[in-house]
């Protein structure tokens, strides 16, 4: 028995917002008929919540596991790091032979840079670093110490 899901899209385009809606439909093929389940219809509806305009055209993009970072290769060589609010967070240049990007499946900081052309892969290891303000808070030791310990605890 084959289980196929065919989606008829619904176009929308309001204030400038692509939209749309779609039905899901289940078709269960058993040997030689096709039985179609209506009351198995499933309606999608879907908004393109950002567009990112780039200064470069881009090739591949990738998102992080846990969603919070989205990576957009330029036909140029160029990583684009995007958080997902759509706010560029870093640019990094890799070079114009790689053509493909994959983000580690169990990692978030680690992408895999496919060349076809020089037959390689490359791991590119990533480092995600916040500044913390930490001026106002409690401290024990000299205010200029060479190393600075912070510790985040919850009491609960």
């Amino acid at each position: 028995m084959v289980i196929r899901y065919v989606f008829v899209v619904f176009f929308a385009f309001a204030l400038g917002c692509q939209t749309g809606t779609g039905i899901i439909k289940e078709e269960k093929d058993s040997g030689s008929s096709s039985h179609d389940l209506r009351s198995s219809d499933v309606k999608v509806e879907w908004a393109i919540r950002k567009t990112l305009t780039m200064e470069q055209s881009p090739l591949d993009v990738e998102i992080s596991p846990n969603g919070k970072w989205i990576f957009v290769l330029s036909r140029q060589g160029n990583i684009f790091v995007y958080s997902t609010e759509g706010e560029l967070k870093d640019v990094i240049a890799v070079g114009s032979h790689v053509d493909q990007i994959k983000v580690g499946p169990w990692w978030q900081d680690l992408l895999l840079l496919s060349s076809q052309q020089g037959k390689t892969v490359e791991f590119l290891e990533l480092a995600f670093i916040q500044n913390i303000n930490i001026s106002s808070s409690p401290f024990k030791g000299p205010q200029n110490a060479p190393v600075v310990i912070v510790v985040f605890s919850d009491f609960q």
